[in-house]
């Protein structure tokens, strides 16, 4: 689909790319981590006919806006590499889908899935911000607010939808491919215990 940028992926964000840019059923948004959750960003997504997310880190928002020099960066700090990708969830529950917060033994009842909550209806993929600069630099349209730009050396536009007419990705589809599979598989917690000589 055509490429967008929806900032952070609240409802208020796409409220405000589709009165900017109209229809937005068959684009793929990318987006940036902070203002909802991750799963929230797909399923805030989904009613305005988007039918896929990027999601990554903005430099703005976790390394104090530095982005280029890689003594800034992992493993000569403590800062996100540009190839990094943040870890975590995208489900709002916690713990096994089909036996929401309990433990997922043998007996624990499950329920069914047609009546699993809080994953997104489309497919979202975290990348690192050396991959979302080759595509927000890229797009085209019309300017975001101020409040939606970030620390890459560019203006962050809308989207046309899609790719400015300058760019080497003009008429440029973007393509999201998701390969995770739904099944039942055991897995182990490992737990350690270290006896101490005073309590607690």
């Amino acid at each position: 689909g055509k490429l967008v940028y929806a900032n952070q992926g609240k409802v208020s964000d796409y409220e405000f790319l589709k009165q900017t840019l109209g229809d937005l059923n068959g684009t793929i948004a990318i987006v940036r981590y902070g203002g909802a959750g991750r799963a929230d960003k797909g399923i805030n997504a989904a009613p305005f006919g988007i039918i896929g997310v990027l999601v990554y880190t903005d430099p703005y928002d976790i390394n104090d806006g530095m982005m280029s020099d890689e003594n800034e960066t992992y493993p000569n700090s403590w800062y996100l590499p540009p190839s990094g990708v943040e870890r975590g969830s995208y489900k709002t529950n916690f713990g096994d889908q089909l036996t929401p917060y309990l433990a997922a033994k043998q007996d624990t009842y499950r329920i069914d899935e047609k009546d699993i909550t809080g994953v997104s209806p489309v497919p979202i993929q975290p990348i690192g911000f050396e991959d979302a600069q080759k595509l927000i630099c890229e797009l085209g349209g019309t300017e975001a607010p101020n409040t939606w730009q970030g620390s890459f050396p560019c203006k962050y536009n809308f989207g046309g939808p899609g790719f400015k007419d300058t760019s080497q990705f003009k008429d440029c589809d973007v393509q999201l491919d998701v390969y995770n599979k739904a099944g039942l598989r055991d897995s182990a917690n490992v737990m350690g215990v270290i006896w101490g000589s005073v309590e607690p």
